[in-house]
């Protein structure tokens, strides 16, 4: 596994082809019950189901990240990268994810589909919400681009949707400038001003307005 943040993207373009290649040798009406991608497993497996003795779809090759591009502060990476090697690669220029879940092992492809959150949502959404293009693998093996502007339901469909939709085959999201601290100030007891709506109403205005807060939390 390579965590070069340049890397070409005819590598990629081959693991890709392989697997719409692996779809579309596959008999009429035969689903994929299962994406082979690797990592932490969800759901245990009960001998007997009408899931086992299935083909899983191996798509476990999708773990590279592409390229970290400083300037334009995005990254665009394979599916299988988990946060841990990206936060590793994106720190060296300085710069984060919008929105990074607690867990080190989770990777971004695995955030797209489960509609990842975080500290940082309250002002940036879900992680799927700073993601700028989807490269995606259909059931018939086509491979198609989407975006905001470019297949638009696609793009917004695919969030959330657990690998039901298409394959995920890369993405490209926005990142951020890394601060060196975080400054903390923690309280004990609520503030007299937060004892009505009120004034909770107005903080959240703040905070969703401005990303900081420099009063009592």
């Amino acid at each position: 596994m390579g965590e070069h943040p340049d890397r070409s993207d005819a590598p990629h373009a081959a693991k890709v082809a392989v697997i719409a290649a692996a779809l579309r040798a596959r008999g009429a009406g035969e689903a994929v019950e299962e994406i082979a991608k690797g990592g932490v497993h969800h759901v245990v497996p009960l001998p007997g189901t009408p899931h086992s003795g299935h083909r899983p779809l191996d798509v476990t090759s999708l773990d590279e990240i592409i390229r970290v591009d400083a300037d334009q502060r995005v990254c665009v990476s394979e599916p299988a990268v988990p946060f841990g090697r990206i936060v590793r690669e994106t720190l060296r220029r300085g710069l984060l994810p919008k929105v990074v879940p607690e867990l080190k092992g989770i990777t971004v492809g695995g955030a797209v589909a489960g509609c990842s959150v975080e500290s940082m949502s309250y002002k940036y959404g879900g992680f799927h919400d700073s993601c700028l293009e989807y490269e995606v693998v259909t059931g018939a093996g086509e491979v198609m681009n989407c975006s905001r502007h470019q297949d638009p339901d696609v793009f917004d469909m695919m969030h959330g949707s657990y690998g039901t939709l298409a394959v995920l085959t890369r993405l490209t999201f926005e990142l951020i400038p890394a601060a060196p601290y975080v400054h903390l100030r923690h309280r004990t007891e609520v503030p007299r001003s937060f004892r009505s709506l009120d004034p909770i109403e107005s903080f959240r205005e703040r905070i969703c307005g401005y990303g900081k807060y420099a009063g009592p939390v």
